[in-house]
């Protein structure tokens, strides 16, 4: 008799332990999704602006071809953060083939010559995907990765490129009035249009009809 009730309260003990693990996962479980989507939100990418600051003896004076890539998919980041600049330019045109709508390039194709180009913009044309990481790959000829990462809160960049290597400074300042009326404004994007041609600004076809217009 003895060992029947405590058979039966154990049963009871179980029951319980079930029945509560159920009520605290119904709290914890949206909770837990709040702070995933937290985390995502602050990884995500916020770059708005790059500049090109070039020195005269970049690449033992030879032009470097420069992609810019953005990552709408976080498995696509994590094969590109394991790619030196050799193995991404040699299967680029793949890479893109294979993940058309995962992925976005800005290319230049930049001569070694002493300039400091105008903020060009870096625009999105898509507001239903996420830009997760961006990625900067420049085909210089020394030994080393040539590869960056770029920081996910950094919204203006300005992009080094030296004799052997690039670097980038996070030009992020706190926004004020410019006092520009719309004539200077107006001028002033004729400006980015200009050096963008002039540094050979080159994005995917596909991508870029709503950008032309």
């Amino acid at each position: 008799m003895k060992q029947s009730i405590i058979t039966a309260i154990f049963f009871i003990i179980i029951l319980l332990r079930n029945e509560f693990a159920f009520a605290l996962g119904a709290i914890i479980d949206p909770v837990l999704s709040l702070i995933k989507e937290t985390v995502s939100s602050e990884e995500t990418l916020s770059l708005k602006k790059v500049m090109f600051s070039i020195e005269e003896n970049m690449n033992n004076r030879g032009a470097v071809k420069f992609h810019l890539v953005i990552a709408y998919e976080q498995e696509l980041a994590g094969e590109l953060s394991k790619m030196s600049a050799k193995e991404y330019f040699r299967n680029a045109e793949q890479f893109k083939k294979d993940h058309p709508d995962k992925i976005k390039i800005f290319k230049w194709e930049i001569k070694a010559e002493k300039k400091l180009s105008s903020w060009i913009p870096i625009k999105h044309n898509t507001t239903e995907l996420t830009p997760i990481k961006g990625f900067l790959f420049a085909s210089y000829d020394s030994i080393g990765d040539h590869r960056i990462v770029i920081p996910p809160s950094c919204e203006k960049m300005k992009i080094l490129l030296k004799e052997k290597e690039f670097e980038i400074e996070n030009s992020d300042k706190p926004k004020k009035e410019s006092g520009k009326d719309d004539g200077e404004k107006e001028k002033e994007e004729k400006n980015i249009e200009d050096i963008e041609d002039e540094m050979g600004l080159d994005e995917d076809d596909d991508e870029t009809d709503d950008e032309n217009d």
